[in-house]
């Protein structure tokens, strides 16, 4: 049975009103989820990037924070493509804000 490997970040999953937006070049993108060390962009009609291609864009929050960020496509399936930040990280301080937000917004209800 092969080992199970354990992600070293925490990981957001965004429901679909919450999803932040991936701007690059004219091309705006849902964030699926993201990690200090990276995130997972819906595919829209635009051309599928290839593994190991390098992007550039702004990160915007629904909070209203903006990250400049780089990072190489690790995967693409499924309508979605991963992206491993090569040049900084996410703050953990933003994680953390983005995930007591969407706990305020998106209660889980018993």
């Amino acid at each position: 049975m092969p080992e199970r490997i354990e992600r070293s970040y925490h990981r957001i999953h965004y429901p679909i009103a919450a999803r932040p937006r991936l701007w690059s070049g004219r091309s705006a993108f849902e964030v699926l989820d993201c990690c200090e060390g990276g995130l997972r962009y819906r595919l829209g009609g635009e051309d599928r990037p290839a593994v190991g291609e390098t992007m550039s864009g702004l990160l915007r929050f629904h909070r209203g924070v903006e990250l400049e960020i780089e990072g190489e496509v690790v995967r693409v399936q499924s309508g979605s493509v991963a992206l491993r930040l090569t040049a900084g990280r996410i703050p953990f301080s933003i994680i953390l804000a983005e995930q007591k937000e969407l706990v305020r917004r998106y209660p889980l209800v018993d």
